[in-house]
């Protein structure tokens, strides 16, 4: 599959003074924690949460405090989501800044088995946690958390991919 980056990527980076911040000082175990927690709720809250047809994605992106920019949703100040769709397959997209990506990826996976009980499947079935699934309405969720590195920040690129049709 072929994953369109974020069209907003270049002018949210101009803006991230927060994540330039975070990134380029040393950050508080508390500011990391909250930092994490909060992008971790976004993805769990927005992408898994209207999976698996993602009818509801708009809905959610707008409870959740994002606001439409182009064919994209930001959540200020670094956050972008986005559908994509591509072969067949619907993905609900997250781009993130990640002062320790492990740490986030960590968060994301944590806050995704509290969310959703007994939806992740199993290591031995479904591989790590960076590429696991998650059982949605009887529908796998193909769960993707990759750490990338974009002018010399960290970031996490966080994807929710289901079979079929994205909303139009």
């Amino acid at each position: 599959m072929t994953i369109r980056l974020n069209t907003l990527a270049a002018k949210v980076l101009a803006s991230a003074v927060t994540l330039a911040c975070l990134c380029g000082q040393a950050v508080s175990a508390d500011d990391l924690l909250d930092w994490n927690k909060a992008r971790a709720k976004l993805f769990s809250q927005v992408c898994m949460k209207a999976a698996p047809d993602f009818g509801a994605f708009a809905r959610l992106a707008a409870k959740a405090g994002f606001q439409q920019t182009g064919d994209d949703l930001l959540y200020q100040p670094e956050v972008v989501i986005s559908l994509q769709q591509d072969q067949g397959a619907c993905t609900c997209m997250m781009t993130a800044g990640a002062p320790e990506p492990a740490s986030l990826v960590v968060a994301m996976f944590e806050r995704m088995q509290a969310d959703f009980p007994g939806a992740w499947m199993p290591k031995s079935q479904s591989g790590s946690v960076n590429n696991t699934v998650f059982k949605r309405g009887g529908v796998d969720v193909a769960v993707r958390l990759m750490p990338a590195e974009v002018d010399g920040q960290p970031w996490i690129l966080a994807t929710a991919t289901t079979p079929g049709a994205c909303p139009k």
